[in-house]
């Protein structure tokens, strides 16, 4: 039995080796279409995992425990979801998302114009502080420019430039639901900031909230 499962895969190997010979330009196809797959095979597999990682692990490093049950990409579809990722500090949740979906177009690249086609967020709350020397976003610090800090002016552009095609964005539907926004502004900076300082303090609570686009 061994030898005769042994003399099929010889006889198979020799069929694929013979038509590879014969037919060089459909071997070659076949084999760079198998080679595209394996890797879109290989990058779905580790991509998100990946980004799982280099994102929690960046969030530890500001101070924030964090998790993020999936995602999914799908590149051939052009898609890609996140599911519950939530964040917290000292036991304090500080932000967490539902769901987010987002669909683009893959087409429109070869003119340097990215389409996504449509938005959606689901489940999603986040706490906002913002002062004067910076805004926390979600636990994560933020600056902000300096009151009277003098913006350098741009350097000239160079006129071979201006030929040159710039990128263009489209977006689509864009649909949230579930929203829990907190936002908290003060006038003075984060060390200074007390209840002199506080200028608003308000939550707003959207069951749905969506746009057409453009």
């Amino acid at each position: 039995l061994n030898e005769l499962k042994t003399t099929k895969t010889s006889l198979n190997f020799k069929s694929v080796k013979s038509y590879y010979k014969n037919n060089r330009w459909q071997g070659r196809i076949i084999l760079t279409l198998f080679i595209f797959t394996l890797i879109l095979g290989i990058v779905r597999l580790l991509l998100p995992q990946t980004i799982i990682y280099s994102t929690t692990s960046w969030l530890k490093n500001q101070g924030i425990d964090s998790s993020i049950e999936e995602i999914n990409i799908n590149i051939i579809n052009g898609t890609v979801s996140l599911v519950n990722a939530k964040g917290s500090k000292n036991g304090e949740p500080l932000f967490n998302i539902g769901l987010v979906d987002i669909y683009w177009r893959w087409a429109p690249l070869s003119e340097k114009t990215v389409v996504v086609t449509k938005v959606g967020l689901d489940k999603f709350s986040v706490n906002i502080e913002q002062y004067s020397d910076e805004i926390i976003i979600g636990g994560v610090q933020l600056p902000l420019n300096m009151a009277g800090e003098i913006e350098e002016p741009p350097a000239d552009i160079d006129k071979s430039d201006e030929q040159t095609t710039t990128w263009a964005a489209s977006l689509g539907q864009v649909l949230f639901t579930n929203l829990n926004i907190c936002y908290l502004q003060h006038t003075a900076p984060l060390e200074q900031a007390n209840k002199h300082s506080l200028f608003i303090d308000y939550c707003v609570d959207l069951e749905e909230m969506s746009w057409a686009g453009t």
